[in-house]
C-alpha cells in the first residue's frame, strides 16, 4: 500500500513579534521548517554563504532550510519585525512558489497591512511537536502564503514618488479618488497613504491638492477662462470650494492672484 502523508498541509510551528531588541539574532529557519518574516521598522543584517543583505522595513523575507544562515538585527535601529516558522506539504509548495516567483529570500509587498493584522491575530506559538491536524493559526498561515503566492504585484505599476505624481497629474481634472488611484497601484489606501508619506514626505491629500493649485495658477495666467470654468478643469465641481483651498494654499482669492499678475 502506498505510503500517504496525512500531516495537516498548513503547520505553524513557531511565531511571533520581535520588537527593538538591539542585540537580536536568530538561525534564518530551523531544521526542516521555513521562516516567514515581515519587517515593520528598523534594520538589521542578514548572511549566509552566498549572500549578505541589509533587512529594512517594508521587506518580507522566506527562508528555506537550505542554508539558511543568520540574521541579526542592528543595535543603533533594531528592526521591528512578525516571524512565522512553518511546515506543511502545502505550505511548502507555497512557499517554494513564492520563491521561484520573486527570485530571492527578500523582497518587497505593498500590501503588507492586511498580512500584518493577520500575522497579529495569529500571535505567539511555540510548538514542540508537529500538529495532528489544522487550527485557526494554521488557516491564517493559508491565507498569507495564498496571498503571496496570488500576489500579481510584479505586473502592477511599481510605486514610486514620481510615479504618484505623475498619476496625480494624469488626473487633474478629476476630483480626487484614492480608491481609483489604491487599484491602479493594486494596493489598499492606507498602503497608498502611507507609502505616499514615506515616498513624497507629505500625504497624498497635501501633494494632490498642491499639483491642483499650481495648475489652476498657470490656467489663471492666460486669463482666457472664469473661475467656474478654471476649477472644473481642476477636478472641483464647487467654485467655492476651489477658492476656499486655492487661498488656503496661496493666501490669496483665485481672483485676486490674477489680478496681481499683471503687475
Amino acid at each position: 500500500m502506498d505510503n500517504i502523508d496525512l500531516s495537516p498541509p498548513f503547520q505553524v510551528q513557531t511565531a511571533g513579534l520581535i520588537q527593538k531588541m538591539p542585540y537580536h539574532s536568530t538561525p534564518g529557519t530551523r531544521g526542516q521548517d521555513m521562516m516567514l518574516m515581515f519587517f515593520l521598522t528598523g534594520r538589521g543584517f542578514y548572511r549566509n554563504e552566498s549572500c549578505s543583505k541589509v533587512v529594512t522595513g517594508g521587506t518580507v523575507a522566506l527562508i528555506p532550510p537550505t542554508d539558511p544562515g543568520i540574521l541579526m538585527a542592528d543595535p543603533q535601529d533594531p528592526y521591528v519585525h512578525y516571524y512565522c516558522r512553518f511546515n506543511g506539504p502545502y505550505a511548502i509548495y507555497l512557499a517554494n512558489k513564492i520563491l521561484k516567483r520573486k527570485g530571492d529570500r527578500f523582497f518587497s509587498f505593498a500590501d503588507l497591512d492586511e498580512i500584518v493584522e493577520l500575522m497579529r491575530r495569529m500571535g505567539i506559538v511555540h510548538r514542540t511537536h508537529p500538529q495532528r491536524e489544522m487550527d485557526l493559526k494554521s488557516v491564517l498561515l493559508a491565507k498569507i502564503l495564498i496571498m503571496l503566492a496570488q500576489s500579481n504585484e510584479n505586473t502592477s505599476p511599481r510605486i514610486t514618488a514620481s510615479a504618484i505624481e505623475q498619476y496625480l497629474m494624469d488626473h487633474l481634472a478629476e476630483p480626487n479618488d484614492l480608491d481609483r488611484m489604491a487599484d491602479h497601484f493594486n494596493v489598499s489606501k492606507a498602503t497608498l497613504c502611507r507609502l505616499t508619506r514615506k515616498l513624497c514626505h507629505r500625504t497624498l491629500v497635501d501633494l494632490a491638492e498642491e499639483k491642483k493649485i499650481q495648475w489652476a495658477k498657470i490656467l489663471l495666467e492666460t486669463k482666457s477662462q472664469n473661475i467656474t470654468e478654471i476649477a472644473r478643469r481642476v477636478g472641483y465641481a464647487d467654485p467655492f470650494y476651489f477658492s476656499r483651498v486655492f487661498k488656503k494654499r496661496t493666501g490669496q482669492s483665485p481672483s485676486s492672484w490674477q489680478a496681481g499678475t499683471d503687475k
